[in-house]
């Protein structure tokens, strides 16, 4: 089965050196336990567009979708027998030692199936 993992931080976070490297190695980890999909980090919310069409024509706003305290800051597709295993593996996620960072884990569809 595949899972993603939503990675989400506090706006501004301290990131330092050693904390991506923390990173990278658990990348590198699931890498070579053959459990990675796909990995990719994203640049901060301030970067981000958001389209929407509510009635007529689609409008792109500057932003993320939400503009909550949390916000997205990358996902990784990941390779798990079951919600059990992706959660026990989220909760080792190297992204709990920046306060107030949380893992969303959600099973994918496979579009193939439907």
């Amino acid at each position: 089965m595949a899972f993603v993992f939503l990675i989400y931080s506090p706006d501004g976070a301290d990131v330092d050196r050693e904390q991506l490297n923390r990173i990278r190695d658990w990348v590198s980890d699931l890498r070579a336990a053959g459990k990675l999909i796909f990995q990719t980090p994203f640049l901060p919310p301030g970067a981000a567009n958001h389209v929407h069409r509510d009635m007529g024509e689609a409008e792109t706003v500057d932003g993320p979708v939400s503009d909550e305290l949390l916000s997205i800051h990358g996902a990784e597709f990941v390779k798990c027998a079951d919600m059990d295993e992706a959660l026990e593996l989220a909760g080792r996620h190297p992204v709990h030692n920046i306060p107030g960072a949380r893992v969303e884990v959600r099973k994918t569809w496979n579009v193939e199936k439907i």
